[in-house]
């Protein structure tokens, strides 16, 4: 009688608790993860049904709503550009009122996820809320990834850092714990970068592509490619890439999933072009942007539309423009800029928009570099060339243009990158930071030694990301950063929760309102 009168207590505890999970408040979050103005839908529910509440990021009202009468809220949510790396907590509370209140995290994580970051290959992150020229000078070396000489830039992707090394492999270490991911064969040598799409890291190396899972290191799919090939980058489910040497050389489209368990793949669409008599310097890859792709060929600039044709069809460019540098275009605010001439060497900026491409204006610079990617950002393109690092305006409205500043830098020039108001310049043994806005002969703001770059590796580049500057080099990747960076991984005390008086007034209106409505 006693044993079945506590089994009648526990079962009536368990109804009990499952009533009270079932109707206790909950957020989940359309997006959980992403960079600084990251756009989210929230959704409460378990909420006090008819009610006003308020959403909080951190101790900051960004929002208000009024839940329905089944007690739930949906609102869209941007993240703060302001918002800091890590873990940080979504909350929805009462207006009024002691009712039921729930709390999520968001990780604030800042992606880098082809060679020059994006496919428009910019080389830009639009927010870097950790380093600025207040604090760029107290990076120190923090950590080094693994695996010898490393051949080309660094993806950031979600918890994972992917990179090409000497010895033909691809790797993936976790760049919270640095534990390690994979660790698989990608492909011979000489590789390019890496670009990520759709849960898969692309390789492309000499006269293939291959497809890999971002988790596993599973091959995905594979293609076969002329010999010649330039790092791909992917773009809207698509990857484009650059391969030259026999007849078949230009530019292919694939679809990023267009196979799986290692499957043969052919492309979307197929564009002439380029050289097919001999293997080029591997230097060439695209851009995409404005609805075009932007490739460099045989010593040509082509524009091809993004869907020019489907089912392994050939596109024809739509125009070209000769006595290109076999180095990768950049797309930004409707212009192409590439690298152009012999002697002299000139950034060249092309309208994207017309029925042709021609300069509208070109700037001289030091001819000698390993790598020639210009980075967009702004107002501003920087190009670095023969220990000289270069910024000229955007926009010009005169055929020739001068820079806004140059520096010297010493050592063998490779890249540039800027994220926030900093731009980095990659030597050959040095990483410098500046100033977006300098002068000429400026001094950088830090600067530190990278154990020294591979020879001859036109794809290496750095990555920043979180307040984290991911450096190459022939000992693996250096990571720098400020050494005292943690997320606010835990809840707040919804006591600490202020109304922000920018929503006063319309919280008071509607209050009166939803009362009114009760009588």
């Amino acid at each position: 009688m006693l044993s079945r009168f506590i089994a009648a207590l526990v079962a009536m505890a368990i109804v009990n608790l499952a009533s009270s999970l079932a109707f206790a408040a909950s957020i989940s979050l359309s997006v959980q993860a992403g960079p600084p103005d990251t756009k989210t839908i929230v959704k409460g529910t378990g909420l006090g049904a008819n009610a006003i509440h308020e959403v909080y990021f951190g101790l900051q009202q960004l929002t208000f709503g009024v839940t329905d009468g089944a007690g739930k809220l949906t609102l869209e949510l941007n993240i703060p550009e302001t918002a800091l790396p890590g873990n940080q907590v979504i909350s929805i509370i009462p207006h009024s009122g002691n009712g039921a209140s729930a709390q999520k995290f968001f990780e604030v994580r800042t992606n880098w996820t082809q060679w020059h970051h994006d496919a428009a290959s910019t080389g830009r992150v639009a927010f870097d809320n950790v380093l600025k020229t207040t604090t760029v000078k107290n990076l120190g070396l923090s950590w080094r990834l693994p695996g010898g000489s490393v051949q080309s830039a660094p993806l950031l992707v979600d918890k994972a850092v992917y990179y090409i090394t000497s010895d033909g492999h691809l790797r993936a270490v976790n760049r919270n714990t640095r534990a390690p991911v994979f660790n698989i064969v990608a492909g011979a040598l000489p590789l390019t970068a890496p670009a990520y799409g759709g849960g898969k890291v692309i390789v492309a190396a000499a006269g293939k592509i291959k497809a890999f899972s971002s988790k596993t290191g599973a091959l995905a799919w594979k293609a076969n490619l002329p010999p010649g090939v330039g790092t791909p980058v992917v773009s809207d489910g698509i990857v484009y890439v650059v391969a030259e040497g026999n007849t078949n050389a230009g530019v292919f489209a694939f679809k990023v999933d267009c196979g799986t368990g290692g499957a043969t793949c052919t492309p979307v669409w197929h564009a002439l072009l380029g050289s097919t008599s001999s293997v080029p310097p591997i230097e060439s890859s695209v851009a995409v942007g404005g609805g075009n792709v932007y490739a460099v060929a045989g010593g040509k600039l082509y524009g091809l539309k993004v869907g020019c044709n489907t089912g392994g069809a050939t596109c024809t460019p739509y125009a070209d423009w000769g006595s290109i540098r076999n180095w990768a275009p950049a797309f930004s605010n409707n212009y192409v800029f590439a690298v152009v001439g012999a002697a002299p060497v000139e950034l060249a900026a092309f309208l994207a928009n017309g029925p042709s491409l021609s300069p509208a204006w070109k700037g001289q610079f030091d001819n000698f570099s390993k790598n020639g990617t210009v980075t967009v950002a702004g107002n501003q393109a920087f190009v670095l060339g023969g220990g000289m690092l270069s910024a000229f305006p955007a926009s010009c409205s005169a055929p020739t243009c001068v820079p806004n500043w140059e520096t010297p830098l010493l050592g063998g020039s490779y890249a540039t990158a800027v994220a926030g108001d900093i731009v980095y310049a990659l030597t050959e043994d040095h990483v410098y930071a500046f100033p977006a806005s300098c002068s000429n002969n400026c001094r950088p703001l830090w600067q530190a030694g990278t154990g020294g770059l591979p020879f001859f590796a036109p794809y290496i580049s750095l990555a920043v990301a979180d307040g984290n500057v991911y450096v190459p080099g022939n000992q693996g990747i250096n990571v720098f950063n400020l050494n005292n960076l943690s997320g606010q991984a835990f809840l707040v005390d919804k006591a600490r929760l202020k109304p922000s008086p920018q929503f006063a007034a319309a919280e008071s209106r509607l209050d009166i309102r939803l009362s009114a409505a009760r009588r």
